[in-house]
């Protein structure tokens, strides 16, 4: 999230110069949760990009039970079927929430789907007036699993289209996938194109952000329909830059995509292409199946690599290395000797810091149940080193919704 949270200030400026009055809303929540996972940067600049479509929107990066309600209120005033919503906050297939510095009581408070009990603090989503809404966004954990959860029955309940999560996703990464997502959508793509150009994006978690679930008709627009959003769409014209080389591939036979994958890296993007130098993830998307190779660098993830969307018989194959090989390496090997290394592979430091980390969330966060999700080695293009990743998971004892914090050693 530290992008898009560097970009706040200019979206709330760019926000008091282009939202106008009209009767279509749009409500953006998320919130800073505490130990650095904070959804309240793609809040603003999800609500910054339904101002340039022509919604008139407003933002709650403090949700609490009363400001939620006041929410509500001023998203119903809409009198057209064009209102649109982004929540990024604790997920689960049921619900999402915010629980603003994990402070608890009022500060808890989210959506809840209709018919399956009820929450403190929690509104049913059907608050909403989900019959004249446009597009919506439930970017939490576990927001569409299984076939029955809050993205689906939003979507039965009148939202022209819904897209939520099947996995738990990982803080950090969400961002990278909010910003890309809504560059095309700002520039006049469908909702399908643009979760197609988040989605061919190389992430260090392909899968967890890559598996979504999209309900209804993903050819809409996410302009408002009653605006002169089309001049302020001018302001994101050179949004939809794509430098990046790119492959189409006809499929011929099915049975070995993943060799023809590779086979067309290396004749067309790097001939020294070693498929032993990348980890492969294979995720579904809501158009068939992404095959990622990730660049490892001495054993950690790189977010660069190579991107193959296959849909029906046909490949996009996308080149994310962004020269990754040729700018950062030779750098890094240098830099890389100065730190201490060797801490990243030592059980025992991991054991004793994994330890620290999981007292102090407990310590934080007195309705939650800590635990560790995962480590993972990972290069980090901001920190420009090698990173070991601790992932941990805050699940909600009431309502089960889970987040992500990510601790790097």
């Amino acid at each position: 999230m530290k992008i898009i949270k560097k970009l706040s200030l200019l979206s709330i400026m760019l926000l008091a110069l282009i939202t106008n009055t009209s009767a279509q809303e749009a409500l953006s929540i998320g919130t800073d949760f505490g130990k650095g996972l904070d959804s309240s940067g793609e809040a603003i600049y999800a609500g910054n990009s339904y101002a340039s479509l022509g919604y008139h929107s407003f933002i709650d990066i403090v949700p609490t039970v009363s400001s939620l309600e006041s929410d509500i209120k001023q998203y119903n005033t809409s009198k057209n079927t064009s209102g649109a919503f982004f929540f990024h906050g604790h997920g689960a297939k049921e619900y999402i929430g915010w629980d603003y510095l994990g402070k608890g009581n009022n500060y808890s408070t989210g959506f809840i789907q209709d018919g399956v009990g009820t929450i403190t603090n929690y509104k049913k989503i059907s608050s909403l007036n989900l019959n004249k809404t446009k597009i919506g966004i439930f970017m939490g954990c576990n927001t569409a699993q299984t076939t029955n959860n809050i993205s689906k029955y939003a979507q039965t309940k009148g939202v022209k289209v819904t897209t939520g999560w099947v996995y738990e996703i990982i803080e950090g990464e969400t961002d990278k996938w909010n910003e890309a997502f809504f560059s095309k959508l700002k520039s006049g793509k469908t909702f399908r194109d643009s979760y197609k150009y988040a989605n061919s994006l190389s992430y260090t978690h392909n899968e967890n952000m890559k598996t979504h679930r999209v309900y209804g008709d993903a050819t809409v627009k996410g302009t408002a329909t009653t605006t002169n959003a089309a001049a302020a769409n001018v302001l994101y014209e050179n949004m939809d830059i794509d430098n990046r080389k790119k492959l189409t591939i006809s499929i011929k036979n099915k049975n070995d995509i993943k060799t023809l994958i590779t086979q067309n890296i290396k004749n067309n993007f790097d001939e020294n292409f070693n498929e032993n130098d990348y980890e492969m993830e294979v995720s579904e998307s809501p158009d068939g199946t992404i095959y990622d190779f990730n660049y490892m660098l001495d054993g950690a993830k790189t977010e660069h690599g190579y991107t193959a969307l296959v849909e029906n018989n046909t490949i996009e194959l996308y080149d994310n290395m962004d020269d990754f090989k040729n700018k950062i390496i030779s750098n890094y090997r240098t830099e890389y000797s100065k730190t201490n290394a060797t801490d990243l592979d030592n059980t025992k430091v991991i054991n004793e810091y994994a330890e620290e980390i999981l007292k102090k969330y407990k310590e934080q966060y007195k309705d939650y149940v800590v635990s560790l999700h995962s480590t993972k080695k990972t290069y980090d293009d901001n920190e420009k080193r090698i990173v070991l990743n601790l992932y941990i998971k805050v699940t909600h004892k009431e309502t089960g919704a889970t987040s992500i914090y990510r601790e790097i050693l």
